[in-house]
């Protein structure tokens, strides 16, 4: 509440009055004033439909109420905002399609993973959810496989990605293998219900 009052005191005319907005509406979220941060937020695009991390900002907010359709329809806005995408943008296209299908609209959310996974095929978590997507799904299980596995391997002490392997065995009924990733991801993260529950199955 101190920082926010601090940083209210910047005058709209300055040059830093919209990367300081954008930090308000950060706290005031931090704050649980969420209407109040998405407010400050959309207020700050309303002066500037190209402001990306304030769209990125409202969408994440969105996305952590559970409001999954228009988290998506707010991420489509920094997609649309973004004429050539690049490497570093591979988190837009992830988290859109996290959204998705999140919404239950699995097709638009396949294609931005794979979208991430085009710009950056080194990010692991992107890796990961479409390589568990698929296998979760009953489809394009090799494929799932390697995308799991080459996440395993980028980061080999996740406990969450080491899951998916194990859980990803045992969809294939590969019990043995299954057991064993299962086990070492319960040690890599001892507390998840998750993993022990994929474990207990």
């Amino acid at each position: 509440d101190q920082a926010i009052e601090t940083y209210r005191r910047i005058p709209a005319t300055s040059l830093y009055y919209e990367d300081i907005a954008l930090r308000v509406a950060v706290n005031l979220a931090q704050s649980e004033k969420m209407k109040e941060a998405q407010q400050q937020l959309r207020d700050l695009i309303a002066r500037d439909r190209n402001d990306i991390d304030a769209i990125i900002t409202l969408g994440g907010l969105l996305h952590r109420e559970k409001n999954y359709k228009e988290a998506a329809e707010v991420y489509s806005q920094a997609v649309d905002a973004t004429a050539e995408p690049k490497k570093a943008d591979w988190s837009l296209f992830f988290s859109r399609g996290v959204s998705y299908d999140q919404a239950k609209e699995w097709r638009k959310a396949e294609k931005d993973l794979q979208t991430a996974i085009d710009l950056d095929p080194e990010q692991a978590v992107a890796l990961n959810y479409l390589g568990y997507s698929w296998v979760d799904r009953g489809t394009n299980i090799e494929k799932g496989m390697d995308l799991i596995k080459k996440a395993v391997d980028l980061r080999p002490n996740d406990g969450d990605i080491v899951d998916s392997l194990g859980w990803a065995y045992y969809r294939q009924g590969k019990y043995p293998e299954a057991t064993t990733e299962l086990e070492r991801a319960v040690e890599l993260k001892p507390h998840s219900w998750e993993i022990n529950d994929h474990l207990g199955d």
